[in-house]
């Protein structure tokens, strides 16, 4: 008895030959974790949208991305926890990639709309030359400080000299944070114009700039939106709500 309820016999396939024993996702899933041939650069993970971004929830591993046979001689591409440490994850997490990359980009398109942190490039790019300046006086203050405090007491100068420091390093941490996130952003406008016309590979350098992590949760293959979240680059949850017409709607 297959597993599938699939029966053959020479050019003859009957698809429903008897009951399944499992799911065609539970077994895309099996499958997958029996693959042994690497995943060739290109032809799989190419146009993989969120190829180092899905995550598994259960474990906390990089999905990988797997590409698997099936009965109709079409390929399924999934992503697939295939985590093998000495405490193998429990729960491993199995999805079909383009539901997730599909489920992903409409959530994002949106949140370009509705979200206040995704901003216009040009705005990102003020926001940076700011944060540069404000680093460039905290840095000029705390020199001109350690300059002019040799006559003060050694613990007045030193919670002084604390109390700079600390905004120097905030500035310091704020310039950071907005770099990465400019040099991740495309010039020539809006991001949420130039994001219809980016192919799979800019649409995913965008998305890191913004999207710290996608976590699928066992369950996703049956239940997509309900067992996966996504996290902002900061670590907070980026809520997915549906409003009454059923269109996903993003928080910031």
């Amino acid at each position: 008895m297959k597993p599938l309820g699939v029966a053959r016999s020479g050019p003859h396939v009957n698809e429903n030959a008897h009951p399944p024993i499992v799911t065609r996702d539970e077994y895309d899933a099996a499958q997958a974790g029996r693959t042994t041939q690497p995943i060739p650069a290109g032809e799989t993970t190419r146009d993989r949208l969120l190829r180092g971004l899905a995550h598994c929830g259960g474990c906390g591993w990089t999905l990988k991305t797997v590409r698997r046979p099936r009965a109709d001689g079409s390929f399924v591409v999934a992503y697939y926890c295939k985590n093998a440490a000495s405490a193998p994850c429990p729960d491993r997490a199995y999805v079909h990639a383009d539901d997730l990359d599909a489920l992903v980009a409409e959530w994002f398109t949106e949140a370009l709309q509705t979200a206040p942190r995704m901003i216009d490039v040009v705005v990102a790019g003020r926001e940076l030359e700011q944060a540069q300046t404000e680093q460039a006086k905290a840095k000029a203050e705390l020199y001109a400080y350690v300059e002019a405090a040799s006559a003060l007491d050694p613990a007045l100068f030193q919670r002084g000299l604390d109390a700079r420091q600390g905004r120097v390093d905030r500035a310091r941490d704020r310039v950071r944070e907005l770099s990465g996130r400019v040099a991740r952003m495309p010039v020539g406008g809006a991001l949420s114009d130039l994001w219809q016309r980016f192919n799979p590979a800019e649409r995913r350098d965008v998305l890191a700039g913004f999207i710290g992590r996608v976590e699928v949760r066992r369950g996703a293959s049956a239940d997509l939106r309900g067992h996966v979240g996504i996290f902002w680059t900061d670590g907070t949850l980026a809520e997915i709500a549906d409003d009454e017409q059923g269109v996903r709607v993003a928080a910031a």
